[in-house]
């Protein structure tokens, strides 16, 4: 992060072309920086005038991100002006003071540590749209910042991640997106080895006692009910590869423009089984936070049905996605993609991804002679995988594969049209919630 008010400043000419030699006034000395070589017009061969237009459209740009992300209090405003009647004494030395000032909608002055912290970020924001692909590194950002505040540096990085890569540590539930699980990793460090543990798959339940994401609460030290993992508004959803397309796929139709869920107020979480659900509940009522539960047709969705109708909780069954849906079979997220797309994406992943010799490709005619075709798609391939390869099948792997396959992809596949319906019914349900 910038240190110094002054590398601000600077950067924040920058933003409009600018470059100038800088100098930050203190008690005791001068902090100088040089402005970079043949970079932009200098603004020592600008007027006054021409300045303020300038310091005008920067002042525009960050006071639109900031009244964006802050909102502690809302409608701040940021101003970086030439000050009092400098015009005709500086027009001769080619020098000039800024002031950079951040008011509330009363004119009212705000200085916090954090706010500076959070306003450094928006610039670097502002900056990083204007540069090629960088990979931005970051070590415990917005420690300083109230966990509201870190949650919006959390949708900010994933902004900037569009086009750069982002790589950050956190000890803060907080900053945490718990929408994408496969972006998270854990370090683990063993003071008895002193050696460091990278663990790719943070939100896979390690012992038969644990549930999901165990071992990154562990890490982090925070219980199930804390406040960092629930928003405004939560969906509730059975495992992580429902949270990871649900997050995935939303994301790659909101760029098309097309219906999705709104991730920078919606939290995708997976609960695993009955207990905790119950206890998401509770949490989630206690705090009058909104809850709408999503789950699939087989027994453990039965389960989820009676709990969401004993807690009078919105809900929505993956059934009712489906166009003509078969009244005796089951059906999980996995149906939605369809048989023959979504085993095109498991033969290769298997296949191309992993490039596992045991692996045969395997076709729906496969499926339909060897497994139980009322049964829900993830669990026949499940059954496909135990009895034919004596393997297990990952459903997250899967679902990972799948969503970076969206990356860059410039149309959108056919087999996304039922999961636009199932956003609309799902933010129908929100909608129609109340806070109980």
């Amino acid at each position: 992060m910038l240190e110094t008010r002054l590398e601000i400043v600077k950067l924040m000419l920058e933003l409009e072309g600018l470059k100038a030699e800088c100098w930050e006034l203190k008690n005791e000395d001068e902090e100088k920086s040089e402005p970079w070589p043949g970079y932009g017009r200098n603004v020592a061969n600008l007027s006054i005038r021409e300045i303020e237009v300038y310091l005008k459209k920067i002042s525009e740009k960050i006071t639109k991100l900031l009244q964006k992300w802050w909102d502690d209090p809302p409608g701040l405003r940021f101003k970086i002006i030439i000050p009092g009647k400098q015009h005709y004494y500086y027009k001769h030395t080619k020098s000039n003071i800024y002031q950079i000032m951040i008011t509330d909608k009363d004119g009212l002055p705000h200085s916090s540590f954090g706010l500076w912290w959070f306003l450094t970020f928006l610039i670097i924001f502002l900056d990083s749209e204007q540069r090629k692909k960088q990979i931005l590194v970051f070590d415990e950002p917005a420690y300083n910042l109230h966990p509201k505040a870190q949650k919006a540096v959390c949708k900010i990085f994933n902004e900037i991640s569009k086009k750069h890569q982002i790589i950050y540590s956190t000890h803060s539930p907080f900053l945490i997106d718990w929408n994408f699980p496969q972006r998270i990793r854990v370090l683990e460090r063993n003071y008895e080895t002193k050696l460091t543990q990278i663990k790719n798959k943070p939100y896979h339940a390690e012992k038969s006692f644990m549930s999901v994401w165990d071992p990154l609460r562990a890490s982090i030290d925070i219980s199930l009910g804390d406040l960092g993992f629930l928003g405004e508004k939560n969906l509730f959803v059975e495992g992580i590869s429902d949270q990871v397309y649900l997050a995935n796929i939303s994301a790659f139709l909101e760029e098309k423009g097309k219906s999705h869920l709104n991730l920078h107020e919606i939290n995708i979480i997976s609960y695993s089984n009955e207990e905790i659900l119950e206890l998401l509940i509770r949490v989630t009522r206690s705090l009058r936070r909104k809850a709408v539960i999503l789950y699939d047709s087989d027994e453990g969705g039965r389960k989820a049905n009676e709990i969401a109708q004993k807690n009078n909780i919105p809900h929505l069954g993956i059934k009712n996605v489906i166009t003509q849906p078969d009244a005796s079979k089951e059906y999980s997220i996995e149906d939605l993609i369809g048989t023959e797309e979504y085993l095109r994406f498991v033969n290769d992943y298997y296949g191309i991804e992993l490039k596992l010799s045991w692996f045969k490709e395997i076709k729906p005619e496969d499926l339909d002679k060897k497994t139980n075709s009322k049964l829900t798609l993830g669990k026949r391939l499940e059954e496909y995988f135990k009895d034919e390869f004596e393997e297990k099948f990952s459903k997250s792997g899967v679902a990972i594969y799948f969503s970076n396959s969206l990356e860059g992809n410039e149309s959108t596949p056919s087999c996304l049209n039922s999961f636009e319906k199932l956003f609309q019914e799902i933010n129908a349900k929100f909608k129609n919630e109340v806070y109980h």
